[in-house]
C-alpha cells in the first residue's frame, strides 16, 4: 500500500469464529505500508483494520484508524505473525475499538512486533478494549519490545480496568521515557 485509502468496509461470520480483517486479512503473506489510510472498517471477530496469521506486517508510515472489532484488536491483530515498525514515516494507531476482548489498537497473541529499525514517530492514541490492553497487548511471554523517546502512548482505554496504555506478559523496554 502506497498511500491511499481502505475504508468503510465489513466482514461477516459466515461460521463459529471467524470474520477477521476488517479492512486487510493477511493469510501467509506479507502487507507493506507505506502511508495511507486504514480507516472505519468493521469486522465481527477479531482485526478490525488488519489481521495477519502466519504473516508479516511491515509499516513503514500510515494511519490506522477508527476501525471495529467485535472481538479483539480494533486496529491490528497479529497470530502467529510479525509487526516491523520500519523507517523515518509517521506510524499512527489510533481511535480503534475492540468491543469484547483485548487490544484496542493492537493485540499481539504469539507474534513478534519489532522496532528496532525504526526512525520515525509512533502514536499509539484513543484506542478501547471492552477488557486489557486499550493500546496494545500482548499475549505471548517470549516477546519484547523496545520504546523510545518517538513514542506517544496516551489515551487508551480498557474496561477491564488495568493496562489502559500497555501490554502483558511480554518484557518491554523503556528508552528515555514516553511523552
Amino acid at each position: 500500500m502506497n498511500d491511499g485509502l481502505i475504508t468503510d468496509n465489513t466482514t461477516a461470520a459466515l461460521q463459529p469464529l471467524t470474520g477477521h480483517g476488517g479492512g486487510v486479512y493477511v493469510l501467509e503473506g506479507t502487507f507493506n505500508m507505506h502511508g495511507g489510510t486504514i480507516s472505519n472498517n468493521t469486522t465481527v471477530y477479531q482485526g478490525g483494520g488488519i489481521r495477519l496469521q502466519d504473516g508479516t506486517f511491515n509499516m513503514h508510515a500510515g494511519t490506522i484508524i477508527g476501525n471495529t472489532a467485535g472481538f479483539s484488536a480494533g486496529g491490528i491483530e497479529l497470530y502467529h505473525s510479525t509487526l516491523n515498525m520500519i523507517g523515518a514515516g509517521t506510524k499512527t494507531i489510533s481511535e480503534n475499538t475492540a468491543t469484547t476482548l483485548n487490544g484496542g489498537g493492537i493485540h499481539n497473541i504469539f507474534g513478534t512486533f519489532n522496532t528496532t529499525n525504526n526512525t520515525g514517530d509512533v502514536i499509539i492514541t484513543n484506542n478501547t478494549t471492552g477488557a486489557h490492553g486499550g493500546g496494545f497487548i500482548m499475549d505471548t511471554s517470549s516477546n519484547s519490545i523496545t520504546i523510545d523517546e518517538r513514542w506517544t502512548i496516551t489515551g487508551n482505554t480498557a474496561a477491564g480496568q488495568r493496562w489502559w496504555n500497555s501490554f502483558s506478559r511480554a518484557k518491554y523496554y523503556y528508552k528515555y521515557g514516553i511523552r
